[in-house]
């Protein structure tokens, strides 16, 4: 027996990298100029969100940034009273320029409460992919995982279990990609830019745009990017990152991050899709 994507004791397991893949989308949204980034998760009984928190906290640690607790929202399952929370977040003088969602269904919860408010969009990046979310404007950024590498792992574990039985429980870890889309890219002064108020009730920033396809998602992000280098007062200076956002991965992969015996890794080179 395997567990697939979930820990038990005494029992393999093939999981994802969630606790790296946090580390990685934290320092891509640390490395486009953002200070504040928010996380918004969900409270299950899962090592799955508790380990991309820990991820977050490690990223922002290496970057010498603070661990801000009033930054993080987590609840059961986001709805109405958790997309009030997240406007209220966002609607601080202090906001966050950057968020990121530990699962779709926060993101979900989180580009709705932005919307229905009229909110500024900030930088975003997703665990996981949803519906339509590539036709957002910008397009929802987001970590990505190959189900074919977790089968593979899981049946190579399997075929290893059935020679060596009396063997300790092994887990192995399969690494992730982030899938760039624009929300995850936007500059600090971007974010900050992006007025959400210019959003109607079905076009916008956040919301699902009528738009042809990823051509005029480009179009715009371009334009995007033509009018923030345009004229006018440049951003207040943002405090220097404490290394360059490659090394930021590595020493927060470095910080506490305890694994159990008998870890395995499939290579992080293995592409996603492979067979």
């Amino acid at each position: 027996m395997a567990c697939i994507d979930r820990v038990r004791s005494g029992i393999d397991a093939v999981v994802i990298d969630d606790f790296g893949a946090a580390v990685e989308a934290t320092t891509a949204l640390i490395a486009h100029g953002h200070r504040r980034v928010a996380f918004m998760g969900e409270d299950v009984p899962y090592p799955t969100v508790s380990d991309r928190l820990s991820g977050y906290r490690s990223a922002l640690a290496a970057a010498g940034l603070p661990f801000d607790p009033s930054l993080v929202v987590t609840h059961e399952r986001f709805g109405r009273g958790e997309a009030i929370e997240v406007s209220r977040l966002l609607e601080r003088a202090d906001a966050p320029t950057a968020l990121l969602c530990a699962t779709s269904l926060a993101a979900i919860g989180t580009v709705r409460a932005i919307r229905s408010r009229g909110l500024r969009m900030p930088a975003l990046i997703s665990f996981g992919d949803f519906t339509l979310a590539e036709v957002l404007d910008p397009g929802i950024t987001y970590v990505d995982h190959d189900p074919r590498l977790l089968a593979s792992a899981a049946f190579r574990l399997l075929r290893e279990r059935a020679v060596r039985p009396d063997e300790g429980p092994e887990r192995v870890i399969v690494p992730t990609r982030l899938v760039p889309r624009g929300s995850g890219e936007m500059q600090a002064a971007r974010a900050s830019d992006a007025v959400a108020s210019t959003m109607g009730p079905s076009t916008g920033s956040g919301t699902i745009a009528a738009l042809a396809g990823s051509g005029a998602i480009a179009a715009s992000a371009d334009s995007r990017t033509t009018a923030a280098s345009a004229g006018g007062p440049g951003p207040t200076p943002l405090p220097a990152l404490a290394a360059p956002a490659t090394a930021l991965v590595a020493t927060a992969l470095s910080l506490v991050h305890p694994e159990p015996a008998g870890d395995a890794a499939v290579p992080a080179a293995a592409p996603i899709g492979a067979p």
